[in-house]
């Protein structure tokens, strides 16, 4: 798991940005690209299931992730024009991803919406409220540890098999006008 030290003016932004990327060089994937990008267009600033943001490289890449400036999930993008990428955030009842229990390794899906959910965990497994959901590296955000909320509330399915688990986000969405953005050449 990392953090972004919190930065109040964007030169301290762009210092953190190497480092950054000589841990996902080292870590997670070779062929990875970390940006500071800004935002274009948010349609709403509570939760915002899609954002615009400006991308200033002439590449190939047509996949992201987004961070905010703490390095919390934001969501996922592709391009949709030349200098453009559009991120659907964890807000969006489209978005979904693997996650992960800090504490145990316990492994579930998340789903995003206005109340974002983590789900299909076992109902003999243990969670307990506030454990940290992170990123489980698997599925459509090939990255490892990366924040995405605490747990809030424990339900158990009508079946009793399974328990969900309501996740309260670390992205805060009227904090920053910039975001952390990784680029990838290896598909996902």
């Amino acid at each position: 798991m990392y953090k972004f030290a919190y930065k109040k003016n964007l030169e301290d932004f762009y210092k953190i940005i190497p480092e950054f990327q000589e841990r996902l060089n080292n870590q997670w994937l070779k062929n990875s690209n970390v940006e500071v990008c800004k935002i274009v267009y948010i349609e709403n600033f509570k939760t915002p299931e899609k954002i615009s943001i400006f991308y200033n490289k002439k590449d190939k890449i047509k996949k992201f992730i987004a961070l905010d400036e703490k390095g919390n999930l934001v969501g996922i993008g592709k391009k949709f024009e030349e200098n453009l990428i559009e991120i659907t955030t964890i807000f969006n009842p489209k978005f979904t991803t693997a996650g992960v229990v800090l504490r145990n390794g316990l492994l579930g899906l998340i789903n995003g919406g206005k109340e974002i959910w983590f789900e299909y965990i076992p109902s003999w497994e243990t969670l307990y409220i506030n454990d940290t959901i992170l990123t489980a590296g698997i599925n459509n955000i090939p990255l490892t540890g990366i924040p995405v909320g605490i747990v809030t509330k424990i339900e158990t399915l009508e079946n009793k098999m399974f328990i969900k688990a309501k996740i309260q986000p670390f992205y805060k969405p009227y904090k920053s006008p910039f975001y952390v953005v990784i680029s990838f050449i290896d598909s996902f």
